[in-house]
């Protein structure tokens, strides 16, 4: 494969080649009695491939929707592809649901975006609840929320045939950003992954529903990558240039930029260098065990060694940016000068008059259930506890977790910011902190604290953080896992009881010791729920968000280790729960 600008120059070249005209006509489209119909005046379905609906009697253009069947692999009419309904046409949407027996629909767009509506709420927000139009009827009867997508089970009543009503699963990708495209290849795969664990493609008899708002930018990227995905199972060779000009024959402008199509390439480019990183509970202990084998074609290295090079050669794939911990005004607040946020993820505090005021050496990380679940930050220095206590406060962060001691090896990793006895508080800034409670659990702390507005303490609801320390982390080093593992469990106990699910995750850079615990923890939540891992991917995630971390092998196979104990520890395999 082409390597770095000579690759991006071929794809630019590659993608203004391909045809954006054709012979295919769109006469229906363009009738006056359809026009309202569609969204965009230069996005319509070609005569020839477009979703005919049944004719309601006396309804002129009663048999048009803005939709277009787009084959396969190796199947015909494997996909819908379809602009988002607008009010004017979400009854036919329901209508095409209910004629071609659809049972899953992929929406790629948030309903609004920069502040123009992008496509129609056509379900409720709440369980149980329902919206009625003049013939369908659409009850919210579940909801599964993941970091960048959640999975909604609705059930579509036909008024007018009262014995009638179909079940459809709704797969809901929220993390495709306004423009471009997302900064995490990887995070769409998992979703396609997700839809086709569900929905096999080998197995569907129905088309599969894909839409964004026009139903050709990002409807186009999701169908040419789950194609490619298919014929990679099947075929030694691929080709994006062909699949995506047998989209357009299909349907106009499907794959409508240039970076969508590069970032097709940059998907199945991973897909191809990582290989299949998921492991089962049941083999989670086998493949942990075999991450120290020499394995052929690899040059004497490790299969933990190999995993960790294919890390570091993706990692040259995302540069970030590091003006603002760079900032003359911000360097002081830096316990390391190479230890800086990604501006794009960077945790921003609320301007109080000062003119550092916004900046504190910490990063949002996505969770397996929640982007930005975690704050991964450093130990706080004397001039940033105040920072440090602002930022659990705007952002209502319920526990801490501490994987450092005040001081390690004669220097300090974080400066004390609790209160010294049970009973005492201190004032930061604007805040007061209250220390309600301490107590041991062998090498965990744990601290129990009220914090409270300094200028407004009798109205506003006081935050109550969980802090637990581990101090059995030796700095540049590894604990046992057992602990680990008891942090974990003391962890899943606090936010239970929290109101507040967003965690701070600290140590003395807040990069290799807080990174190795997020990692872990994301993906105990996923095996619990899925009975799956991937290491591998969530190291690659939050490594976006917070360069530099699991900054080693040991630190790698320690991920599995911990993991595989839990397993062994707890029977999870046999006990997980079914996601759907």
């Amino acid at each position: 494969m082409r390597k770095g600008t000579n690759k991006k120059t071929h794809l630019a070249n590659e993608y203004e080649e391909l045809p954006d005209q054709f012979q295919s006509e769109s006469k229906v489209a363009c009738l006056p009695h359809n026009i309202p119909k569609n969204k965009f005046k230069n996005i319509y379905p070609f005569d020839e491939s477009r979703v005919c609906l049944t004719n309601i009697p006396g309804k002129h253009g009663s048999d048009y929707i803005n939709a277009s069947f787009i084959d396969g692999y190796r199947k015909k009419k494997q996909y819908i592809a379809a602009q988002g309904p607008l009010k004017e046409t979400v009854e036919d949407f329901w209508r095409m649901v209910c004629q071609y027996k659809v049972e899953a629909v992929v929406m790629l767009t948030r309903c609004v975006e920069m502040g123009k509506q992008k496509c129609l709420q056509y379900w409720p927000d709440r369980i149980n609840d329902s919206i009625s139009g003049d013939s369908f009827t659409t009850t919210l009867t579940s909801v599964l929320t993941f970091a960048d997508y959640q999975i909604r089970k609705l059930e579509i009543k036909n008024e007018l045939k009262y014995d009638k009503s179909v079940t459809v699963t709704q797969f809901h990708y929220t993390a495709w950003p306004d423009h471009g495209v997302p900064d995490n290849v990887m995070s769409v795969i998992r979703f396609i992954r997700h839809v086709r664990k569900l929905f096999p493609a080998a197995s569907q008899d129905q088309p599969l529903l894909v839409h964004c708002s026009a139903g050709v930018g990002r409807t186009g990227t999701f169908i040419t990558l789950d194609m490619m995905m298919q014929q990679m199972k099947a075929e030694a060779t691929l080709s994006v240039c062909q699949c995506v000009r047998n989209l357009r024959t299909q349907r106009m402008k499907m794959v409508q930029t240039q970076a969508q199509y590069e970032f097709i390439h940059q998907a199945l480019s991973e897909l191809v260098v990582c290989g299949e990183t998921e492991v089962t509970a049941s083999s989670l202990r086998s493949f942990t065990e075999s991450l120290s084998s020499i394995e052929g074609g690899t040059g004497g290295i490790s299969k933990a060694q190999k995993h960790f090079q294919n890390l570091m050669e993706l990692d040259s794939q995302h540069k970030g940016t590091f003006k603002g911990g760079s900032e003359v005004k911000n360097v002081r607040k830096n316990r390391y000068a190479n230890t800086l946020p990604n501006d794009l993820y960077r945790v921003n505090l609320r301007f109080n008059q000062e003119p550092d005021s916004t900046y504190i050496n910490a990063s949002f990380v996505d969770g397996y259930r929640q982007n930005g679940a975690y704050i991964a930050t450093q130990g706080p220095l004397e001039g940033t506890v105040e920072d440090f206590w602002r930022m659990m406060w705007e952002y209502k962060c319920g526990c801490i977790v501490m994987l450092c001691q005040l001081e390690e090896d004669g220097q300090e990793s974080s400066y004390p910011y609790w209160p010294g006895e049970e009973g005492e508080e201190m004032v930061c800034g604007r805040l007061s902190v209250r220390l309600v409670e301490v107590r041991g659990h062998g090498d965990i702390v744990e601290r129990r604290m009220e914090v409270k507005s300094v200028e407004d303490a009798t109205s506003q609801t006081p935050l109550i953080v969980n802090a637990l320390q581990l101090i059995s982390w030796p700095k540049g080093g590894l604990p046992h896992s057992k602990s680990i593992i008891t942090l974990l469990q003391m962890l899943t106990g606090a936010l239970m009881k929290s109101s507040n699910k967003k965690s701070v995750v600290m140590c003395s850079d807040g990069v290799v010791r807080s990174g190795t615990f997020l990692v872990i923890h994301s993906q105990l939540e996923r095996l619990k729920t899925e009975g799956v891992v991937d290491v591998f991917q969530a190291i690659k995630s939050a490594r976006i968000h917070r360069p530099g971390v699991i900054p080693n092998t040991d630190h790698y196979v320690f991920c599995y280790e911990v993991l595989s104990r839990y397993v062994d520890d707890m029977d999870i395999y046999a006990n997980f729960k079914a996601l759907v």
